[in-house]
């Protein structure tokens, strides 16, 4: 996993996983760029929300970026999408 920060973006590329989803929680943004994750389980679903949580406790707004293949995905399969605003 590879992450980029931009202020208030992070970018995401490679393993969203159980491996890799802690190194998200270091992280408070109010964007998250998924377009460059190629592989995403239920950690990294679990890591997006909890940096939802983070985001709304801050009283900011989140949102996801660029959410296609993978991760619309299991965004969807898990009925997340909705929350995440995917």
């Amino acid at each position: 996993m590879e992450i980029s920060v931009d202020g208030e973006l992070v970018r995401l590329r490679g393993d969203l996983d159980v491996c890799s989803a802690r190194m998200v929680d270091r992280h408070a943004p109010s964007t998250i760029d998924v377009s460059g994750v190629t592989f995403i389980d239920c950690a990294g679903v679990a890591a997006l929300v909890r940096a939802r949580e983070r985001a709304l406790a801050r009283g900011r707004r989140f949102r996801l970026r660029g959410v296609r293949g993978p991760v619309a995905y299991v965004l969807r399969a898990t009925r997340h999408d909705g929350i995440l605003g995917a």
